[in-house]
């Protein structure tokens, strides 16, 4: 079980305790672990919120859905796994939303990472109502069990509103739990707008990569009202938020579920993000390389490439190897916010 990661061996190691019955897994790990149950004839429906996940998962040929909620038009469940992701706001909306998926007298498995918080899961299912007990623990992590003795009510998820100060006046933006820096506006992309007000309106398209609750794509909105603006994330519920706030501030986004501007069509006059740097704790700088050549082939010439980066980084010589510029706009003890054009 090499190509598994510690989450995916712990359910395999009690596997013996599912039943044949279809079993529905939420939030799964991108492994093998999809593969793993077919061989076992376990015959399972994933749901996960996050496009690279379920393009792996497709890829190993499971039944997999992509999106913000999980479809209520099947049976209920008798079974259930739900991966605990680390975010407890997170963990909480997507227990949320399977409970009211499941049958009366269904079997919820809840794993997750110990560092992760996945021992706060008995506390967060007493306060609904149900009871639960640690059933194993291997590899830094936990699986609970939990007997669901009566089905739960359907619930919506709600919005969380909050403020972002721009151009000497402030918008409100629309978040979820589960999306980046979830209901607040992070220092970073703070940097970034700071640098959009001392910059001239832009006009063409603009395309603002990992998304998240709509922020910089707002600003873009506010700030050069003749441009055509994208909004690509890999995370659903970044897609819903970036939605809403849209709609809540008056203005249209095309927004598409995209590794990067893999699932993008048009050539860009802006391409601007505040991306990720790490796939789990590890730093990986495979996301800015490919960001950045990415950029550059989308880019019309003489259009921009702005991102803010935590100042440690050495996205300057990346930048700059690949188009043969590269200006830091601003910078703090944190971060920097980089600038380059297309020739």
């Amino acid at each position: 079980m090499s190509s598994l990661s510690p989450i995916s061996e712990i359910v395999m190691r009690n596997l013996a305790q599912l039943t044949k019955a279809p079993l529905l897994f939420i939030n799964p790990p991108a492994d093998n672990l999809s593969f793993e149950l077919k061989q076992a004839d376990i015959a399972a429906h994933f749901f996960t919120t996050d496009l690279i996940t379920a393009k792996r998962l497709e890829t190993n040929g499971a039944d997999v859905s992509f999106g913000d909620t999980p479809a209520n038009d099947c049976h209920p469940w008798s079974q259930a796994i739900l991966c605990w992701p680390k975010a407890k706001a997170h963990a909480e909306l997507l227990l949320t939303q399977t409970l009211p998926l499941l049958a009366d007298g269904a079997e919820l498995w809840l794993v997750g990472e110990n560092r992760g918080g996945i021992n706060s899961a008995a506390k967060v299912l007493k306060s609904l109502g149900y009871r639960c007990h640690k059933s194993d623990s291997a590899r830094r992590c936990s699986l609970f069990f939990s007997n669901i003795t009566s089905a739960a009510k359907s619930s919506s998820y709600q919005f969380q509103y909050f403020s972002v100060p721009f151009q000497q006046q402030s918008f409100e933006c629309a978040s979820l739990p589960g999306v980046f820096n979830h209901g607040k506006l992070d220092a970073g992309t703070l940097l970034l707008l700071q640098t959009l007000e001392q910059s001239p309106p832009y006009q063409g398209r603009a395309v603002d990569i990992g998304c998240g609750a709509g922020v910089i794509t707002t600003a873009l909105h506010y700030h050069s009202p003749k441009l055509e603006l994208t909004s690509c994330d890999v995370n659903a519920m970044a897609l819903a938020a970036t939605k809403q706030t849209a709609i809540h501030n008056g203005y249209q986004t095309t927004v598409v579920a995209s590794d990067l501007l893999t699932n993008t069509e048009d050539q860009f006059d802006l391409v601007i993000s505040n991306p990720p740097f790490h796939q789990g704790l590890a730093t990986d700088y495979d996301i800015s390389a490919n960001l950045f050549k990415q950029a550059y082939a989308r880019l019309n010439a003489s259009g921009e490439l702005r991102i803010v980066a935590n100042g440690f980084l050495p996205y300057a010589e990346q930048i700059g190897r690949i188009f043969g510029n590269c200006r830091v706009l601003s910078e703090n003890r944190q971060f920097k916010v980089y600038s380059a054009t297309k020739s």
